[in-house]
């Protein structure tokens, strides 16, 4: 296990007192039992610092106090600390690539950091010795700022990337040393609702062991049992890889090499998963496909199939039938993955061993593409819904197939994809709900990461919107009791008076959704705007279809 552990000063300043007694025995007790520890504090030392011993602890960070003493600036010095704070964690992140994180007294660093580490889904550890999660909130000058103005430390936290706001509650599992600091907390009124309380007559020999322990708990409960630097093996047989990874593809050569050749970069063991590539015979260039493909330089077992049947279902199915792990993962021919992407799948299946249980990565647009104010607004619930997901269970309506992995003994009870009913559109939809009825469970693991090569525009969801009607009339024909989501917005869009949507498609990139007042505003009027563009399209050919 790789731990990372934050704080303020740490041995030898500020003497031997028994705070920094029990983090040093803490490091050394990890140590000991084989974990691989980094500390990284503040630059702040009260006496010489003795360099005897040290290993691996890095004094880097920037404290808002020297002592006791405040350093009250303007709101500039402010930032610069933040930044200069959150610089240098997401490089001990990036480098390092800890399985936990653990907080030690952070009264007088940047409470963001916590904030920080929470997006981006790392599991940690609180030690709280004192009141730290009361007076360093206000010593935090940043932080402070952002809790007195809201809405404007929103906007600033958008222009700044810097997080102005600290979700405690889901940041961390939170250790108090004692119950009296404790209820000290809770008289400040933070919520936490993963506390662990010492016994009071606990002695400090056996403290490092306590903290280990909860370590140890809380990495493999988010990330995967025991041996948490590499993922835990799956059962697949002599020779057999651990994950099949199939890709359906359709007249996307240059991309589907860029994505496979991010699958050469990843994290895991070439031997660890196969690839498999199906196409259309008839309507694609093969010879193209394979040059893509490229099986016989690449270092992991890669395949050419082709699908018997027109449309990306009976491609899926060709795919994940002709697989020989445990574990098939679905991803589409223009998303490039993340080096972690196949390990976190791993770690997150192996964790639920469970034939029922799934895991939806998380899939963003490329950086090298221009982000468009239309591309924005299709995150929300027009093709990708991740921000509607309450921390990690998804649901059937999430199974989206450019980024998830399930069990292949669950597609077999199932029967895969609806190839007759569902050729192309709805799909997916139409097999994670079939794959509810049989009890499935779909986590959302947002460190599964991976970018969408594809530019796209309005005129080009125009031209996809007759088809997008015919698939929904076919949906809600197999599935009455479920309402036509495409229908309603566009016909409900129709009914509003006609909107220009000058404003809201201009402000989409900068202002999120739940910015007060100005933001519902912005939103709203963009989504009649581009709803009332897309629904004529939609909506003629439902009716076309409905006097057939």
């Amino acid at each position: 296990m790789r731990v990372l552990i934050v704080g303020t000063v740490y041995p030898p300043d500020e003497g031997d007192s028994g705070f920094l007694s029990r983090w040093r025995e803490t490091v050394g007790h990890l140590r000991t039992h084989g974990h691989i520890v980094r500390v990284v504090v503040t630059d702040e030392r009260t006496r010489p610092l003795d360099m005897g011993g040290q290993q691996d602890v890095h004094r880097e960070l920037r404290a808002y106090r020297n002592g006791e003493r405040d350093t009250r600036a303007s709101l500039l010095a402010y930032l610069r600390i933040e930044r200069h704070n959150g610089r240098t964690l997401e490089r001990h992140l990036r480098d390092f690539e800890p399985d936990v994180v653990s907080w030690w007294s952070m009264g007088g660093l940047s409470v963001g950091l916590l904030e920080r580490v929470r997006r981006r889904g790392i599991p940690a550890v609180a030690v709280v010795q004192d009141d730290w999660l009361d007076y360093g909130r206000r010593v935090d000058r940043w932080h402070e700022w952002g809790r007195r103005h809201r809405q404007l430390a929103r906007l600033l936290e958008r222009a700044t990337g810097v997080p102005a706001h600290v979700r405690f509650a889901d940041a961390a599992r939170y250790v108090f040393v004692s119950r009296t600091i404790w209820d000290r907390a809770r008289a400040t009124g933070v919520a936490l609702p993963d506390v662990a309380i010492l016994d009071s007559h606990r002695t400090t020999p056996g403290f490092g062991e306590v903290v280990r322990t909860e370590l140890e708990t809380t990495a493999a409960r988010s990330r995967g049992p025991e041996q948490l630097s590499r993922p835990s093996s799956v059962d697949a047989g002599a020779g057999a890889p651990r994950l099949s990874v199939v890709i359906p593809t359709y007249r996307r050569h240059a991309a589907l090499a860029r994505s496979l050749d991010a699958l050469e970069r990843q994290t895991v063991a070439a031997n660890d998963f196969e690839v498999i590539v199906v196409d259309d015979p008839e309507e694609d260039d093969a010879e193209a496909v394979a040059e893509a493909v490229a099986a016989e330089r690449r270092p992991f077992a890669a395949r050419h199939l082709h699908r018997h049947a027109r449309g990306v279902s009976a491609a899926r199915n060709v795919g994940w039938r002709a697989a020989r792990a445990p574990i098939v993962m679905f991803l589409g021919d223009d998303i490039l993955g993340d080096r972690d992407l196949l390990e976190q799948h791993l770690r997150w299946q192996a964790c639920h061993p469970d034939e029922r249980v799934g895991v939806l990565g998380h899939v963003r647009w490329a950086r090298e593409l221009e982000l468009t104010p239309f591309m924005r607004w299709l995150e929300h619930g027009t093709q990708f819904d991740y921000h509607t997901i309450p921390g990690s269970e998804a649901s059937w309506g999430h199974f989206y197939t450019s980024n998830v992995s399930v069990k292949r003994a669950l597609l077999e009870r199932a029967g895969g994809f609806d190839e007759q009913h569902f050729p192309f559109l709805y799909e997916d939809l139409d097999l994670g709900y079939r794959l509810s009825d049989l009890g499935f469970r779909l986590l959302y693991n947002r460190r599964a990461r991976a970018q969408h090569l594809h530019q796209t525009d309005l005129a080009e969801w125009r031209r996809r919107m007759a088809a997008t009607a015919l698939a929904e009339r076919q949906w809600v024909a197999l599935h009455p009791q479920l309402r036509p989501y495409f229908y309603e917005h566009f016909s409900a869009a129709a009914a509003h008076p006609v909107a220009r949507g000058r404003t809201g498609r201009y402000l989409l990139r900068w202002v999120p959704t739940w910015m007060p007042w100005l933001g519902r505003r912005v939103w709203t009027n963009a989504t009649i705007y581009y709803r009332q563009q897309l629904g004529p399209a939609f909506l003629q050919a439902w009716r076309e279809a409905e006097a057939r």
